[in-house]
């Protein structure tokens, strides 16, 4: 426990307050403070005490979404401006994404991959962190031959030549194609080595359009800047020769930290 003088308490309190945009509320009872500026009491709260590492646990999961953008920009302002090291427990991958220099995905305790979130967005080491990292197409095959750096995978659809990053496989291995939605072309005329589908949802998420394709044995989500012609039904969906990766089956459940 430290010893502060009361003069410094006050001081290192209002400064925190002001550094957190609630100047002028030191003496406001914190049910009066919206959701937004009770979570900014709780930043300065953990940081006022001068701490080199703090652990934020889940501290935006109770404010509306804009806010919580918001937030994250202020708290990675905070963090370059006083310095200190954090843990950070979240379920949500974009704050996962926005905030962290190192992302562990966690089941049951055990870290099942920690790396940059690039390199655990873009290789994931298993199918659950793939899928809890972001949304991601599948197709369950079979390796049927082995190169270096890839392998082909026969799967219901067609034979598929994926990287393997990390991944050490043999020929008659299960494993799952997979690739990230926004990696996905779609067209509409056959094009050589694309997959003919069925267009079955489009949804206006804002930036972009995205597809809900099915391909007969599965379906794929497609996202693109620009929408389809309304009278589109019938579309080729095309993955870029380096955008499907192998990846490891597997069926746990866990949580991001």
């Amino acid at each position: 426990c430290q010893k502060v003088a009361k003069g410094d308490i006050v001081e290192r309190t209002s400064n925190m307050l002001q550094s957190v945009g609630l100047d002028g509320l030191g003496g406001q009872h914190p049910g009066r403070l919206s959701g937004g500026q009770q979570q900014r009491v709780a930043l300065a709260r953990a940081m006022v005490s001068g701490e080199q590492v703090l652990l934020f646990d889940e501290p935006l999961s109770n404010v509306d979404a804009k806010v919580r953008e918001q937030l994250r920009i202020e708290l990675l302002s905070m963090q370059a401006e006083f310095g200190f090291a954090a843990l950070y427990v979240t379920h949500d991958q974009f704050e996962a994404m926005e905030l962290a220099d190192r992302v562990a995905v966690l089941n049951n305790g055990r870290i099942l991959q920690l790396d940059a979130p690039r390199t655990v967005y873009q290789r994931p080491a298993s199918q659950f962190v793939a899928n809890f990292f972001g949304n991601i197409n599948e197709l369950p095959g079979t390796v049927v031959s082995v190169g270096p750096q890839v392998v082909d995978v026969k799967t219901d659809i067609d034979v598929v030549t994926c990287a393997i990053d990390d991944l050490e496989v043999q020929v008659g291995d299960a494993v799952v194609v997979g690739w990230r939605p926004e990696q996905t072309l779609i067209h509409q005329v056959k094009q050589d080595g694309a997959w003919r589908g069925d267009v079955v949802t489009e949804l206006f998420v804002g930036s972009h359009f995205e597809y809900v394709i099915d391909l007969g044995s599965t379906t794929c989500r497609v996202l693109q800047r620009d929408p389809l012609p309304s009278t589109t039904d019938v579309v080729w969906v095309e993955v870029p020769a380096g955008a499907a990766r192998a990846i490891r089956q597997d069926m746990t459940n866990g949580d991001t930290t």
